[in-house]
């Protein structure tokens, strides 16, 4: 793992508290053991309508949001069940700093900081 010293990006605000898992990366997206394709499965029932067309008021399909590379994030992000895939598509959308209150200890948050 590389060494964090400083991140110089778009910070994209997603204040909803118990942003869990299951929103983060829904169940369907979990059939996969390898990496490829886990970008779609991010936030997709939230991200998108149900004729794939994106949601324009998610906060990540806004224009000045779309580089984001920092979440700050409303009280117990990344709650619920561990979700290995959710990191993975993170990691693939350069998504890898979350700032927030109340962080679950065992949780996507702590997951983020320690997976390279």
């Amino acid at each position: 793992m590389s060494q964090f010293t400083k991140l110089t990006a778009v910070a994209a605000p997603m204040p909803a508290s118990n942003i869990d898992t299951d929103i983060i990366m829904p169940k369907a997206f979990l059939k996969r053991i390898d990496k490829e394709g886990l970008l779609d499965g991010l936030f997709h029932d939230v991200r998108l309508n149900k004729d794939g067309n994106e949601r324009k008021n998610f906060v990540l399909n806004k224009e000045e949001f779309r580089s984001a590379k920092i979440l700050v994030t409303g009280p117990n992000f990344g709650c619920g069940s561990s979700r290995e895939h959710a990191v993975w598509a993170f990691k693939r959308g350069e998504l890898g700093v979350s700032l927030g209150l109340h962080l679950p200890v065992f949780s996507l948050t702590t997951a983020l900081i320690t997976v390279s």
